[in-house]
């Protein structure tokens, strides 16, 4: 790797997610001289944890929140304009006669006010990217699209469509690409030691590169920390943000169910009663179900996530309730996707995370001057919180910005045989895609197996591959990148031990 100690950085950003990744490109393409860091790979945090969807704001309607519906529906529009590759139309569905705030009358005058909200979501949109109105269904239609949905005292559906991520994690490695592209220096695995700092100031970072254990100083004229949760631990350098708690946010991935679009539907009880206070989502991706999202209390190693058998078992028996064919046990689970989350100090629906931006320089947390903090909860709000944020510490610092381009430049696309590798999920890659592999093991800076397998490619992304896909694509892999035979192995077994794979003792018996 080769880190530039030289260079005076207009702007050094600390984590890779996807508020660092859009920060970087932001800044890049507006003419800051830009550093981007992560301890781990691109986006293989908190972000990698997610439904995948991009939100159009309807649940804010619900509180006449006309701003944030209407910022979110055209970040939505957004991402289906900048990515038309990794973000598609969604259809979406919530059943209605169960509870008297989800009647078809009161759905109907939601979607509605919803589609006025949004009356140009599709302005200079691409045909294929267009979203459709949406409406009312009939219990047959609705039916039609969940097949097993418990429909005891449900008389139909509300149908309304957002978008889509393929591949979320990707999207973030695109950001992190087009930064690159626009000029910035950016590096995973490159943790960062400490803050450099001077008169109360901070003036770079001291990082070590993780794989090799070397040491490099990185000055730069402001910092941004986007490290998520890691923000929140008591020994961080830009400051304590204060003892908010945090949440582990967790989905599940589970075989085809054979949904016909993404639904949201109540946990029930034993006698079909349903919790009115919560709803869970499971979405239909690339020929797996993913449901979620459950929240519990955090676990303390925050590098190594997991759940409990108890907690997985919970977790099971809500999803399942939803459905009367449903019937998934813990040996079906696909993946785990796990992330962590600041934890609402006064939400009233059990915990959920705070869901607003942060934007503030660390000298208001005890931290120094000319370093921020920046973080959010959803993958919807990413680009427009980084351009918010780049404008706000260009002025605090002088600096000059060219006008903006992040939500009408295209992101960053790969050759079209590897776009098409990328776009389908599962572990079916063959010899004939090795040309696609070495690509990004060329391009991309692939450092891993897991992340060539997780987040350069889908080929781990719906489920473990099998041994021999790994043990095929570690030999090819090892040639590229010079790895020895221990180092193949360790990586291979990195790609069968990784946390995203539900390990044996919590899933059996369950």
């Amino acid at each position: 790797m080769s880190v530039d100690r030289n260079n005076v950085y207009d702007i050094a950003i600390v984590g890779a997610g996807a508020y660092g990744a859009a920060i970087a490109y932001e800044a890049a393409s507006r003419g800051l001289k830009t550093f981007l860091t992560d301890k781990g790979d691109f986006g293989s945090g908190t972000s990698a944890n997610s439904l995948k969807i991009v939100h159009g704001g309807l649940r804010y309607l619900q509180n006449l929140d006309f701003k944030r519906a209407r910022s979110s529906s055209q970040e939505r529009s957004t991402f289906l304009r900048i990515a038309p590759n990794l973000v598609r139309p969604l259809q979406c569905v919530i059943p209605t006669g169960w509870q008297r705030s989800k009647s078809r009358l009161i759905m109907a005058a939601g979607l509605a006010l919803n589609a006025a909200v949004t009356f140009d979501r599709n302005r200079e949109m691409p045909i294929p990217q267009r979203l459709p109105t949406g409406g009312i269904l009939s219990r047959t239609e609705l039916a039609g699209l969940a097949e097993g949905l418990y429909m005891g005292d449900v008389d139909g559906g509300a149908s309304w469509y957002d978008a889509v991520m393929t591949d979320s994690e990707r999207l973030s490695l695109v950001l992190v690409l087009s930064a690159r592209d626009a000029g910035a220096s950016v590096h995973n695995y490159l943790a960062v030691e400490r803050l450099l700092q001077s008169g109360g100031s901070a003036v770079g970072v001291a990082v070590r590169d993780q794989l090799t254990g070397r040491e490099h100083e990185i000055h730069a004229r402001t910092v941004v920390s986007c490290q998520g949760p890691w923000a929140h631990d008591a020994t961080c350098p830009f400051g304590a943000i204060g003892s908010v708690g945090l949440l582990r946010s967790v989905n599940l991935i589970l075989p085809n169910a054979g949904l016909k679009c993404a639904i949201g539907f109540p946990p029930r009880d034993d006698a079909g009663r349903p919790n009115t206070g919560r709803l869970l989502f499971a979405v239909p991706w690339h020929g797996v179900t993913m449901v979620g999202t459950w929240y519990f209390p955090s676990a303390e190693d925050q590098d190594r996530l997991t759940v409990s058998r108890e907690e997985l078992s919970s977790m099971l028996c809500e999803l399942n309730s939803g459905f009367e064919n449903w019937n998934f046990r813990g040996s079906d689970v696909l993946m785990l996707h796990i992330g962590q989350q600041p934890l609402h100090p006064s939400s009233r629906s059990g915990p959920q995370p705070i869901d607003a931006p942060l934007i503030a320089e660390s000298d208001s947390f005890g931290g120094p001057r000319r370093a921020w903090i920046v973080q959010g909860e959803k993958w919807t709000t990413a680009r427009a919180t980084a351009q918010k944020a780049v404008e706000i510490i260009a002025r605090h610092n002088g600096f000059e910005l060219a006008r903006s381009v992040s939500s009408r430049k295209p992101l960053y696309s790969a050759p079209q045989e590897l776009a098409g590798f990328t776009a389908s999920a599962g572990a079916s890659a063959s010899s004939d895609d090795d040309e696609s592999l070495r690509y990004s093991l060329r391009h991309e800076m692939v450092r891993t197996l897991p992340d060539l397998l997780l987040r350069r490619t889908n080929i781990g992304a719906a489920g473990c591959p099998p041994p021999e896909v790994t043990e095929r694509i570690s030999k090819l892999a090892a040639s590229e990148l010079g790895w020895n035979e221990s180092e193949r192995l360790r990586n291979v077994e990195a790609v069968h031990t990784h946390s995203m794979y539900p390990h044996a003792s919590i899933t059996d018996q369950i």
